[in-house]
């Protein structure tokens, strides 16, 4: 079943990178979204599903730039510190080559959480992939293995939670799709039926409600009655395999949701157990279901170190004091001393409960590395700062422990999340000289991803992308990128990072509503915000070094401005000069030239007309299919990657060229790429249509 049509094609952008919706992947029932409000199935009636769609028309300018590529606010953030300032000058005055090389070449994590967010992604891809004999022989391999990640977390576990985690840009009836066409192809397997299962528990409490009513039969059927088919999915997992321990972690969950008696929890336990007599999933499900009873949770611990899993992903709320959970966490971190994320939550509650000797001997042990799943950036200073302050002493900074990226998930669409989870990791931590040493290889030759989006815009993006640090506002990023400018007043790179940033500002202060809504106040703090951008943006302009992303910027504040037209073209013009394939500055004249903010047909075609062929496809007219199906050809000529020529083919069918599919269906040579297709049947479907 293909996913794309022609109508959303125009609303696409080539910034997708395919970020899926991330929480703590610790958690095995972690609150996660569970549709997706950008996607839309498409009208045409042979063409049921759309992968990706832009922001909503009320979205903001900013917002609509970076829509389709960036993923929801991830995070969640504790109330702000009134006490705390972020100024805080990390030191560090040269560059670490291992971070430069890391991030340009995409070798490294620099974070446990890094590491946890590409593997769910590496996961998800090979499903979109259909790569069922990979992912099996992996699952079965870290099954026997009982492999684990730097924190401790069962890589089988996490690997279902990737499973049953739907991808932010894709409809929500897509990834239950998927696995039951893996179930279809594979019936000996468990896998797919655990993950399939993992989906209803979470449907059984109200989610997924986007997915009903939009699957075909049969598969519709199991959202009428999501527990019973969890139960009978999970009964036939344990039938088809005997050495999976989260099957009868998730027959617990199944019974705490669906109140089963006590006697049959205790079998499944006593089943899990026999399998793996101490594994932290298993115990969790079970303090689950005890708590709910009104038990003591702790009675489900098989070894104190699991308390840890425990509290931070399935009993966050239980009134548990910060000096209990640091006894447990410490139990933890003897079994992983290195764990950067174990670390981190010891000195998180070591500060709590002021024993200033434990947070100090954590703090010297992970330096700057602070870990997200953990806190935000901001409040990890914060307690760093007052550790200091009661020891009397200067923590050191210790050089960041790099991971490299496993093997078996260095694809190319992970290397750009890797680049934009790293820079934005690199800001917080006050890296500056690595992000200027990045920028500047950039900028040399101009490079772009195998998805066409430009490193530079990718590179801005990721800095002005408050939502993977944890800030509560813009106003602390601003502060954030103050601390860049003052520290390198001549920088190119912080001055567009800054532009940027207070446009973002601008437009939280405005809203996305019409004029008429907007208060006297919120044009005062709108304009004044886009005035001291333009006038950073006068000084930067006279520079040798620039990038599209400035010219972006100075668009984008010219539409808010009301300048005349005339002006958006020729700061286009001067971007084409940096980089013509960069989609940034067009997608900025796009929206400007919109009739809500005053655009005209003419212009509306003339801009059309300076839009380059391999751009056309995401940025013309939806009525011209002739040349969004050239459009596609040329970029799939330009960027030959399986993704675009599949996108290519895909176009070629909704247009009726025989000839171009073919040529697509050439280049492809038996590959696919899931973020277009459903499953090869879709491809064979066109196969035999083109001949």
């Amino acid at each position: 079943m293909v996913k794309l049509s022609i109508l959303t094609v125009t609303t696409l952008v080539v910034l997708t990178c395919g970020c899926g919706p991330s929480v703590d992947p610790v958690a095995a029932e972690s609150p996660s979204p569970s549709t997706s409000p950008l996607a839309t199935p498409s009208p045409t009636p042979a063409v049921t599903y759309a992968i990706t769609t832009g922001a909503s028309p009320s979205a903001t300018p900013r917002k609509q730039k970076r829509a389709t590529w960036t993923t929801a606010a991830i995070f969640s953030s504790p109330e702000t510190r009134t006490d705390y300032s972020p100024e805080v000058d990390l030191g560090h005055e040269k560059a670490d080559p291992r971070l430069v090389e890391g991030v340009l070449k995409a070798k490294f994590c620099t974070s446990e959480t890094q590491g946890s967010k590409l593997f769910v992604a590496g996961i998800q891809k090979m499903l979109e992939q259909a790569e069922y004999d990979r992912l099996e022989k992996l699952a079965a391999g870290y099954r026997k293995n009982r492999e684990v990640l730097h924190n401790g977390a069962y890589r089988s576990t996490i690997m279902y939670y990737a499973l049953k985690t739907p991808r932010q840009d894709e409809l929500a009836s897509a990834l239950p799709l998927r696995l039951a066409l893996w179930m279809e192809s594979r019936p000996k397997s468990h896998v797919p039926r655990v993950a399939m299962a993992r989906v209803l528990l979470e449907a059984s409490e109200g989610r997924w409600k986007a997915a009903q009513g939009t699957l075909p039969p049969p598969y519709d059927e199991y959202f009428s009655d999501p527990l019973t088919h969890a139960r009978t999915f999970l009964l036939e997992a344990a039938e088809l395999s005997s050495d999976d321990v989260d099957v009868y972690a998730l027959l617990i969950d199944y019974s705490r949701r669906d109140k089963v008696e006590p006697e049959i929890v205790e079998g499944y336990l006593k089943k899990g157990r026999a399998i793996d007599p101490d594994n932290y999933h298993l115990d969790a499900q079970y303090a689950r279901y005890l708590d709910e009873r009104g038990q003591d949770w702790r009675k489900a611990l098989s070894r104190p170190e699991n308390a840890l899993y425990v509290l931070e992903s399935y009993l966050q709320d239980e009134p548990v004091s910060a000096q209990e959970k640091l006894e447990f966490y410490q139990t933890t971190a003897r079994k992983y001393p290195q764990s950067s994320y174990i670390n981190n939550l010891i000195a998180r509650e070591a500060v709590e409960c002021e024993n200033w000797e434990v947070a100090s001997r954590a703090f010297g042990e992970v330096g700057d590395q602070y870990e997200l799943y953990v806190w935000p950036a901001h409040e990890f200073f914060y307690a760093r700062s007052k550790t200091e302050t009661a020891t009397n002493q200067k923590l050191p900074l210790n050089p960041l422990q790099l991971a490299s990226m496993p093997a078996e998930f260095r694809n190319q669409e992970l290397d750009e999340l890797l680049f934009t989870l790293s820079t934005n990791e690199l800001l917080k931590r006050q890296r500056f000289s690595e992000l200027e040493q990045i920028l500047s290889a950039v900028r040399q030759n101009r490079s772009h991803f195998v998805s066409n989006t430009s490193k530079t815009s990718a590179f801005y993006n990721a800095v002005d992308e408050r939502d993977l640090g944890g800030y509560e506002n813009t106003e602390r990023m601003l502060k954030q990128l103050s601390l860049w400018r003052k520290k390198y007043p001549a920088s190119t790179t912080a001055g567009t990072a800054y532009i940027g940033a207070l446009i973002t500002k601008a437009w939280d202060i405005r809203g996305g509503g019409y004029a008429d809504s907007v208060s006297d106040s919120q044009w005062e703090g709108f304009r004044a915000h886009l005035n001291e951008a333009k006038s950073i943006y006068n000084e930067l302009e006279s520079k040798s070094e620039k990038d599209p992303e400035l010219y972006t910027n100075r668009i984008t504040t010219a539409m808010g401005l009301d300048e005349e037209s005339e002006t958006l073209f020729q700061f286009l013009e001067k971007a084409q000069k940096l980089d013509r394939l960069d989609p940034g500055p067009y997608q900025a004249v796009k929206l400007a030239l919109e009739p809500r903010w005053g655009g005209t047909p003419s212009e509306r075609e003339q801009f059309l007309q300076q839009v380059p062929l391999e751009l056309y496809m995401f940025l013309g007219e939806g009525d011209d299919l002739d040349k969004i199906g050239e459009s596609a050809m040329a970029l799939a000529k330009k960027y030959p990657t399986v993704q675009n020529w599949s996108l290519a083919l895909t176009i070629s069918k909704e247009t009726g060229n025989k000839e171009r599919a073919r040529t697509c269906l050439k280049q492809l040579n038996g590959r696919w790429s899931g973020q277009v297709f459903l499953s090869e049947q879709d491809v064979e479907n066109i196969k035999k249509w083109a001949g």
